[in-house]
């Protein structure tokens, strides 16, 4: 799993947040030989080691993948080693030790080990490649025709430098704990599953880097890629780089299933422990484990695509952090007033996974008391359609409005319409279809083609004096 860098992909404004080194009097530590050709990134040089509690980092002195040598604390360490230590092992004390996520499995088994079955992170100059970090194994399990399941061992090589010259803003100190919570996450997740569709693998990882280090806000750069900017492609893609955007689904998870007002990230958790693909796991593949979780908190992931979709619609006012959000844009507008009194029969044709806006506005002929009456027509609930009404006030404030679909996915809904009070009214429809055709290089959910895609969604909107 590569992390790219913004100059690679979509450039990023990184805040370059400063990280305190961890001085750790490190003793002076013996060489160890890199072997070119091995499976995992061999050093054409003998290269150097230094642990911590959880995580091992390795590092040369020369050639093009030395890191810089300043060791400003004088513990026989170069400080971006000091540095890029301190980063792993905070990402596993906050991914592990304190949201409970399971920690990457040892590697004593692999042959290129390290020296012993802790975590194992490489700097090389993988910058000069415009990436920041990636995450591999060389578990003997995974080339075991006999071992039946998914879960590994897994190393991690990340940029010997993280220099702004290469990187851009992707670069520097942020770059480095940013890319430290992504890669990490990705070895918590080789423990899980390692195969997992790539929505869930790269969203939760870039999800999870605003969970470790929050201050830096790398994970905004991927909102041009996400249903807040496209709500008409599934969340589930892989195609392009929506996987790295539908963080913004994981990050609605965790806030709206909160008992308490704050961001509660046990349902990803409990999402992954449903997907794990180890002995005794439940192996369910992305979307099912996602169903699945929801529904054991009393939810069902028809009403909850909805919910996201009204979230979207007005982020600032919903998300933790969503005034720096852009708002998820409707796709058909109608200005409905007393010379123009009808909208009268559309259709969108939503794919699986995705929500669609219509937005209706009074005009300025419209009485000061009015009603808005909406007929609705979408697929029978049993394939996942669901609704809802936003009314945007002048105000400021928002009213959302559940629809209650009939079995056939029909409903009749009547809100307040009068000009001098509300700004528009929107009608939501979310297609939240989950049948596949498994396992076909689909690129969504196990890999595979929705059966739900291009599904109907009717609507009618007339004025009501």
């Amino acid at each position: 799993m590569a992390g790219r860098s913004g100059k690679a992909v979509l450039g990023r404004a990184l805040a370059a947040a400063a990280l305190v080194p961890l001085i750790v009097a490190w003793p002076s530590l013996p060489s160890q030989a890199g072997t070119r050709g091995s499976s995992r990134p061999g050093y054409p040089v003998p290269s150097r080691y230094v642990c911590g509690s959880h995580v091992c980092v390795h590092w040369v002195e020369t050639t093009d993948d030395a890191p810089p040598l300043a060791d400003t604390n004088g513990n026989h360490v170069p400080d971006q080693v000091d540095r890029t230590l301190a980063a792993f092992e905070t990402a596993w004390r906050v991914e592990v030790g304190r949201m409970g996520f399971r920690a990457p499995k040892s590697d004593i088994t692999s042959k290129d080990h390290g020296p012993d079955g802790r975590l194992d992170v490489y700097l090389k100059d993988i910058g000069a490649q415009d990436l920041t970090g990636y995450t591999a194994t060389d578990d003997p399990h995974a080339t075991d025709g006999s071992y039946a399941y998914r879960d590994y061992s897994a190393y991690i090589v990340v940029d010997d430098d993280f220099s702004t010259a290469q990187l851009g803003s992707s670069g520097g100190p942020g770059g480095l704990r940013v890319t430290a919570a992504h890669e990490f996450f990705h070895a918590v997740q080789y423990a899980y599953d390692s195969g997992e569709d790539p929505w869930m693998m790269e969203g939760t990882a870039v999800w999870m880097e605003d969970e470790v280090a929050g201050d830096v806000n790398a994970n905004r750069m991927w909102l041009s890629q996400s249903p807040l900017t496209q709500p008409w492609v599934p969340v589930d893609s892989s195609r392009g780089l929506h996987e790295y955007g539908a963080w913004i689904f994981w990050r609605f998870l965790s806030e709206q299933t909160s008992a308490n007002g704050n961001p509660d990230p046990t349902i990803i958790r409990r999402i992954w422990e449903l997907a794990a693909d180890g002995p005794g796991d439940p192996n369910l593949y992305s979307a099912r484990a996602v169903a699945k979780a929801l529904e054991s908190r009393g939810r069902t992931f028809p009403q909850e695509l909805a919910a996201f979709g009204v979230w979207d619609l007005a982020p600032a006012v919903f998300y933790k952090e969503g005034a720096a959000y852009p708002a998820a844009p409707a796709v058909q507008h109608h200005r409905v007033s007393v010379a123009h009194p009808i909208a009268g029969w559309a259709t969108l044709r939503l794919d699986h996974f995705t929500t669609g806006a219509v937005a209706f506005e009074p005009g300025n002929d419209g009485p000061a008391r009015s009603s808005l009456r909406l007929a609705l027509d979408a697929p029978p609930t049993r394939l996942g359609s669901a609704a809802r009404v936003v009314m945007f006030l002048r105000s400021g404030a928002l009213r959302v409005i559940a629809v209650a679909l009939d079995h056939h996915g029909d409903a009749d809904v009547r809100v307040p319409f009068g000009r001098s009070t509300v700004r528009r009214v929107v009608l939501l429809y979310a297609n939240a279809g989950s049948s596949f055709r498994c396992w076909m290089g689909g690129g969504y959910s196990c890999n595979g083609f929705s059966r739900d895609d291009r599904m109907p969604f009717s609507y009618l909107a007339a004025l009501v004096r």
